[in-house]
Order: C-alpha cells, then sequence, then structure tokens
C-alpha cells in the first residue's frame, strides 16, 4: 500500500508534543510491514542536515503560487519555502494556516513530481486537512490520485486551526459567507475516515465533533512505543540498562544516580516524577496544590522536569525552596533526565485535565516506574487501577480533577511502596504491557483497508506519461501551468 503521510512534526527534527513522536513511530512501523510510506513535512531552518534539493516547483493553489524547494530525507520529503524559514514550528496565529497550506499543496505536487500513487492520504491534526480540499478540488483531474482515499488523525483536538484573516484564498471552494474557518472540522468533514489517539478520546471527542462527523465514527487507536529510543534494555542514556526479566538492581542504580544528581539524600522513600509541558491541559496546577500537604504528611521525595507557563514554573519553584530535602526540579527539558527519571523513580504523576493519549505514562511502564493519572482519553486506556482491578493494576487512576482525587492517588502509592512484594508484581505488569508500534500499525492498516478495499502496491508513472484531461477546461490550464512550472 502506498501511504503519503503529511504532519507538522517529525522527532527528532521538529517536535513540541505526541505528534512529533507519533508520526514516526508510525511510519517505522508501516514501513517495516511492507508498505510503502513517505512523509511529507516542513523543513524548518536550522533543524534537519544540509542537503541539496532535489526538485523544485511552485505550489498550484491559485492567488497563492508559493515557490518550494524540496528535500529528501530517507523517506521524508522535506518542503522548504520562505514560510518555514524559521526554528519556529508554530507561530500560534493565523500565520499558521498560511504556511501549512504551502506543505499541503506541496505534498501533493510532489506526488505528481515523482509519480507516487497514493491509496492514502493520511493526515495529521489540523496543519495537513487543506491536503484534502486540494486533492478533492485542485487535483481531482489527475489520474494519479483516482485511488486514493483520505485519513484523519487527530492527536489533539485542543488545537483546531482557526483562521480569521485572508482564508478564502487557502480553500479551493470557501462559503464566501464565513468570516473564518476552523481546519480540524472542515477536514473531519471531509476525510474518509477519522482516527484519534485512544478510545476513550475517541469517544470524547465525537460528542464535540458529532455535527462535522455526518454520520462517520471516530477510530480510538493508542499511540506505540518505539523500542530504539524507549527501552530499559538499550537506552543509552540510562546509568544502568536492566531486562524486564532482570531489573532490580538495574532499577536501584539508577534511582541512586538519579537522587544524587538532583541533590536528594537517597532514603528509601517513594520517588515520584513529573515530565511534562506546564500546561493548563497538563493539569500541573492541581498538582502544586495537592504537593505541600502530600509532603508535609510524607517523607516522599520529588523530582520534576518540564518547562511552560511561568506562573506554574514559579510556583513550583517555590515549593522547591521550601522542601528542599523533598523537592528538586528541573526548569527546562533535558532529554537524557528524561530517561533516567523513567529508570530511576517509583511513581510517575500524571493529573492532566485532558489527555488524548499520553505516550509518557507508556515509556515510565516500560521502564518499570508505576503511573498515577486521571482518568480521562488515553491515560483511562492504558492505565489499569491497581484498586479495582483485583490485583491485574499497572497503576493508580483517579477520576475526579481535584484535589482530592490527586491526593488519594499520591497516597495509594505511598502505601503500595511500603509492601515490597505488591510492589514489584504491580512492576512486572507494567513491564510486561504491549505497546509496540507493530500492533498499532497494524490496526491502522485494517482501518486503511476499510475505507480504500482495492488499495494494491501500483508502478508509479512519471508525470509526462500520465493521461492528461481534455482541452480548454479549467482542469487542462492547471496542468498546462504545472507542466510550464516545472520545464523552468
Amino acid at each position: 500500500m502506498n501511504i503519503l503521510m503529511l504532519s507538522a512534526e517529525f522527532a527528532p527534527y521538529s517536535k513540541t508534543g505526541g505528534l512529533g513522536d507519533a508520526v514516526p513511530g508510525l511510519t517505522q512501523a508501516l514501513v517495516a510491514a511492507g508498505h510503502e510510506v513517505r512523509v511529507v513535512t516542513p523543513r524548518y531552518a536550522g533543524r534537519y542536515p544540509d542537503c541539496e534539493p532535489v526538485h523544485q516547483f511552485q505550489t498550484p493553489l491559485p492567488g497563492y503560487e508559493v515557490a518550494v524547494n524540496i528535500h529528501c530525507l530517507d523517506n521524508l520529503v522535506l518542503v522548504q519555502a520562505d514560510a518555514f524559514e524559521t526554528e519556529h514550528i508554530y507561530y500560534g496565529d493565523n500565520t499558521d494556516a498560511h504556511r501549512f497550506a504551502v506543505m499541503c499543496s506541496a505534498g501533493l505536487r510532489y506526488c505528481q513530481e515523482v509519480g507516487f500513487r497514493p491509496d492514502i492520504l493520511h493526515c495529521n491534526d489540523w496543519h495537513s486537512t487543506l491536503a484534502i480540499d486540494y486533492l478533492h478540488h485542485l487535483f481531482s483531474w489527475d489520474k494519479l490520485f483516482d485511488n486514493t482515499r483520505t485519513a484523519l488523525s487527530i492527536h489533539n483536538g485542543g488545537y483546531q486551526g482557526w483562521c480569521h484573516e485572508n482564508w478564502q484564498q487557502l480553500v479551493v471552494h470557501p462559503d464566501l459567507a464565513r468570516d473564518h474557518i476552523n481546519l480540524l472540522r472542515y477536514g473531519i468533514a471531509c476525510a474518509d475516515t477519522v482516527t484519534t489517539v485512544s478510545p476513550t478520546y475517541a469517544k470524547e471527542l465525537s460528542q464535540i465533533f458529532l455535527a462535522d462527523l455526518q454520520g462517520k465514527k471516530i477510530t480510538g487507536i493508542v499511540n506505540g512505543v518505539d523500542p530504539t529510543i524507549w527501552s530499559p534494555q538499550l537506552d543509552v542514556n540510562l546509568a544502568t540498562n536492566y531486562t524486564t526479566s532482570d531489573w532490580t538492581e538495574g532499577r536501584q542504580h539508577n534511582r541512586q544516580v538519579l537522587m544524587e544528581a538532583a541533590g536528594l539524600k537517597d532514603k528509601q522513600q517513594p520517588l515520584f516524577g513529573l515530565v511534562s509541558r506546564f500546561t493548563h491541559q497538563k493539569g500541573i496546577d492541581l498538582l502544586i496544590a495537592c504537593l505541600p500537604h502530600f509532603l508535609q504528611t510524607s517523607n516522599a521525595a520529588f523530582i520534576a522536569l518540564g518547562n511552560g507557563d511561568a506562573d506554574l514554573e514559579e510556583n513550583l519553584l517555590h515549593i522547591e525552596q521550601a522542601y528542599p530535602d523533598q523537592v528538586h526540579f528541573h526548569r527546562g527539558y533535558d532529554e537524557t533526565l528524561a530517561h533516567r527519571l523513567m529508570a530511576g523513580c517509583d511513581f510517575l504523576v500524571m493529573p492532566s485535565r485532558f489527555e488524548p493519549c499520553g505516550l509518557t505514562q507508556l515509556y515510565a511502564m516500560g521502564y518499570g516506574t508505576i503511573p498515577i493519572v486521571r482518568k480521562t482519553g488515553g491515560l483511562n486506556d492504558t492505565v489499569r487501577c491497581e484498586s479495582t482491578q483485583n490485583g491485574q493494576g499497572t497503576g493508580f487512576v483517579f477520576e475526579h480533577f481535584d484535589e482530592s482525587g490527586l491526593l488519594w492517588g499520591l497516597k495509594q502509592a505511598s502505601q503500595l511502596f511500603s509492601q515490597k512484594s505488591h510492589l514489584h508484581e504491580v512492576i512486572e505488569r507494567c513491564m510486561g504491557e504491549n505497546f509496540s508500534w507493530q500492533r498499532q500499525a497494524a490496526i491502522y492498516t485494517e482501518e486503511y483497508t476499510r475505507v480504500n478495499p482495492s488499495a494494491v502496491s501500483k508502478v508509479s508513472i512519471p508525470l509526462t506519461a500520465r493521461q492528461q484531461p481534455d482541452a480548454h477546461t479549467p482542469e487542462a490550464e492547471a496542468l498546462d501551468k504545472l507542466v510550464q512550472v516545472s520545464a523552468a
């Protein structure tokens, strides 16, 4: 199956959250399963290795033609344009819709350039939804896309791509009566299938976007974990590697190294960790409200890594100053420290208001660190509450977003820590979970096949060999323009 993937992020080069990890993980698994995958993503300045462009053309969007260079890095199709001559992935304003329109039209134009015939156009989040509009209206004349069906994956429905300024020039058939466009809703309405990153989040989104779905359902598929990056056996960031069958000494050594680096004395107390962006979504304000009381009533230690909202950062710094023997806060992000927290902490805290999937709890369980999470989105789907699962739990899940709920989870974890044999059972259950991308990619393939049952590998054909539309039509004039640009 030929798959054209579009994404604004692709780790390790460009990443702000789960999208940046999910797309390369899924891509790698799909390629390993025998599919041909091309990933179109912006070539942000300073983020990619230097290489010469292999294709040059203008995007064929009427009234919004943009000069583009295409660079190829393995199966990455990197779009270089003035809009991406910055290290910033997002500006957070109307500019972004115009920037990602370039990515969308360039991705389909690239297929024409090389004769890549996609069975599936897989868009990720609002940034790539305009590609569905362009496929149906701007490139509809091209036989190359006759068998192309569209999939939209929503990684975070909280970001919807509102555009109020000059948005009509981005959409081929705009509704001129409107003064804005919501690109996520637009994509949901147009896509052949809509997926998101967990079953629970699919239910939550289905209520929000019920009218846009037009009878379609949202399929929830949990994200996977890349074992080449997140594996205690292979992780080069750890002080000591360990396996799922022999982990006791390895985890103890990583704990000692972590606490020494944090300036905390190891009193064999429960060690809680946090690795997070400091945002409203992640529930950091709830943690800050609970933490002083919890530290006063326990001997627990707490190590946090993250940055974001300045007020939340300052509040956690005040707690660190008030409890220097129990709390260490690393302000900012450090990849090595993130991995070491997974291997050295006893518990990971994720008190999210909402969480489409969450990857951090998956990483933590793979390393034997037990998650404490709120019952929302993918956290609900991936963590089984030990207090209610009759000895089959993998963490603690609190239902209500309030201080009593989070304090319950923290206290349950502390009690578990004192029961060593029980603690070890939960650790081993966590490490035995399977969140591989190989398994998740198979589910995506089933969804691709459902919307395009005729999809098979096809021989790509060059631009000049394809059947052209009849002369003297708008489609023919568009093709003539493309050929002239290619020849220039």
